[in-house]
């Protein structure tokens, strides 16, 4: 369910967006791929210890536990794609080359900058994030959202990054975001 659920959703956002959808789904699958472990624990018959099995898709988010990382993966990644494909930021090709081709090197720089993700974040770490809640009264009616700055790093040990890992097992890396200010925006 988890893996069929980045290529569909990808795909109908990026379609309602008036973008090739294909490419929006294959780089929405990939993403949500590389997010996940691709390594299980296994224990064998008459051992005490588990032994790490790697270079294998973990069945556990490939299912129901999977698809809130599903969600936001095609999401995001169909948002992202449809923008720099509206923005005009990609491979041109010249006249007579197949559409196919011409989709595949379209798709190539929005891929690459949203799997670089953690590079630019090593490159520049301020970061501006906005987030919004139905639950929480705004200025003049419930609903609001607010506008957090800050700098951020990923996390790959360390004592926050177990926290994470222990109630989201398929994690391989944590964003820590260090707020230096907080706006309401509604």
């Amino acid at each position: 369910m988890a893996l069929v659920g980045p290529i569909g959703m990808a795909y109908v956002y990026a379609r309602n967006e008036g973008v090739e959808p294909m490419s929006a789904s294959t780089i929405a699958l990939s993403t949500y791929l590389i997010l996940n472990n691709n390594f299980v624990m296994f224990t064998p018959e008459g051992a005490t210890e588990s032994v790490q099995v790697g270079s294998v898709i973990p069945m556990t988010w490939t299912g129901g536990q999977g698809m809130f990382t599903a969600i936001l993966v095609s999401l995001s990644v169909a948002a992202i794609y449809a923008w720099f494909i509206h923005k005009d930021i990609r491979i041109k090709m010249p006249e007579g080359v197949p559409e196919g081709v011409v989709n595949s090197f379209s798709a190539l720089i929005p891929a690459a900058a949203m799997i670089n993700t953690e590079n630019n974040i090593n490159i520049n770490p301020n970061v501006k994030l906005t987030l919004g809640s139905h639950d929480v009264m705004g200025y003049r009616y419930m609903g609001t959202g607010f506008l957090l700055e800050g700098t951020a790093r990923f996390l790959k040990d360390g004592e926050h990054f177990k926290m994470m890992q222990a109630k989201y097992p398929f994690l391989t890396r944590v964003l820590e975001v260090t707020v230096n200010s907080c706006k309401q925006t509604l």
